[in-house]
């Protein structure tokens, strides 16, 4: 992109969106190409590659390419460059969140991270994985569960994020993978939600082993 052109977000024609659609429904799908739909991938890569190179001393075109490469993005979002997204458009920040360097966001899925946000450096938010059965992944088999960030929370350095994430600001019904109970706000550590209290995780565990739609 020329320094200072206009920007818009890519278009999206009927057969993406329809592809969009069923990585967004939970159930496990093979990611092949349809007419246009890696092409819009191309067009966000294009984007995110132009916002990790805008310098800190032009805000208003970082702000314009935020806003035409993140599904939302709220007032006061700050990005510590660089930040790496399969999709970009599939993710929406709330307002006055902030992110540090080397931010990875596996957006085949929806992630929603909510105003008000911290996150540390090389943090990852996954919302796509891949069953465990190899007959699946052979044939390249992926399914997509939605990663929900509440407000206010903070999420400390080199965390993971995986597949149904939900973390409802300050409630605390994350724990350690070490099995202790805990909170995110405290720093470097590896959460996951408990185990039984999410409809996600329940339908995370269902489509591990389940047979793809399309054979």
């Amino acid at each position: 992109m020329t320094e200072g052109k206009p920007i818009a977000k890519p278009m999206i024609d009927d057969a993406t969106r329809e592809k969009m659609a069923l990585m967004f429904s939970g159930e496990v799908y093979l990611p092949d190409d349809v007419d246009g739909f890696f092409d819009l991938q191309a067009a966000q890569r294009d984007l995110q590659l132009e916002l990790n190179a805008t310098p800190l001393t032009n805000p208003k075109r970082r702000t314009e390419l935020m806003q035409a490469f993140f599904g939302a993005a709220g007032e006061g979002l700050y990005l510590e460059c660089p930040v790496y997204a399969n999709w970009g458009c599939n993710t929406y920040w709330g307002e006055r969140c902030y992110a540090n360097f080397n931010l990875t966001l596996v957006d085949d899925g929806e992630i929603f991270i909510g105003s008000h946000t911290m996150i540390g450096p090389n943090v990852t938010l996954v919302a796509t994985g891949h069953p465990v059965r190899p007959d699946l992944r052979y044939q390249g088999a992926q399914y997509s569960l939605p990663v929900h960030i509440g407000e206010n929370v903070w999420i400390g350095a080199n965390v993971t994020v995986l597949p149904g994430g939900h973390h409802r600001g300050q409630r605390g019904h994350w724990r350690q993978l070490a099995g202790h109970q805990g909170h995110p706000r405290q720093h470097g550590r590896l959460w996951q939600p408990v185990q039984g209290n999410s409809r996600n995780q329940r339908t995370r565990r269902r489509l591990l082993l389940a047979r793809p739609p399309i054979q």
